[in-house]
């Protein structure tokens, strides 16, 4: 084929694929793709805290929830007391108040009286006091008493009951006369009254004869 009909067949070809893009209607963009969200979301951003805006004023200190303190354990010092009644006519005891610590122990010691009864005798410095309604009273004493040592008191009572049993309990206090550390009591019981003599009549025949 002649060069000429060659470069005359390829121009027509070309100008016939112009004509069909010409009348192709121009496409819109394509759009983006879209991305597919992951698996597991990113961890959402710390909110951010306020920052408080100064004022010139001291900040407040934080409030903090009062705490209660736990309660003080008073020990009790090792001291007892024992009542014993005493084999006398009357009422009266015997009051032993032991320490058998290592230091000394400043005590009050008090002794009820029953009531319409006094004391008559009290030893180691004690002294009677009245106590409550009328007619009732007590025997107290303000001890110091010295480490590994026992401290005996004596009490003798009248009372207006005749006979029978009287009973009077003692207590060992601190100093403050509240807070007992010992308590004990012991009842007096009056020697027993001698049986009354009975008396017989005489038999009829040793009784005079009555003259009418």
């Amino acid at each position: 084929m002649p060069a000429s009909r060659r470069h005359h067949r390829a121009l027509a070809v070309i100008v016939n694929c112009l004509g069909v893009l010409a009348a192709v209607p121009a496409l819109p963009p394509a759009a983006p793709r879209a991305v597919a969200a992951p698996a597991h979301p990113a961890p959402a951003a710390p909110a951010q805290r306020a920052t408080p805006i100064p004022t010139g004023v001291p900040a407040a200190p934080p409030a903090v929830a009062p705490t209660k303190a736990p309660p003080i354990q008073m020990s009790t010092p090792p001291v007892t007391l024992a009542v014993t009644a005493a084999n006398t006519p009357t009422p009266g005891y015997r009051i032993a108040v032991r320490n058998a610590g290592n230091s000394m122990v400043e005590t009050t010691v008090r002794q009820e009286m029953p009531t319409g009864s006094r004391a008559t005798t009290v030893t180691g410095g004690g002294r009677a006091v009245p106590i409550g309604s009328p007619g009732a009273n007590e025997v107290s004493w303000r001890l110091r008493l010295p480490a590994h040592s026992t401290t005996t008191l004596h009490t003798a009572l009248s009372t207006t009951a005749g006979g029978g049993s009287v009973t009077a309990p003692a207590c060992v206090y601190g100093t403050d006369g509240t807070r007992a550390y010992d308590c004990a009591t012991a009842t007096w019981t009056g020697p027993a009254a001698a049986p009354a003599t009975k008396v017989t009549a005489a038999p009829a025949w040793r009784r005079p004869p009555v003259l009418l």
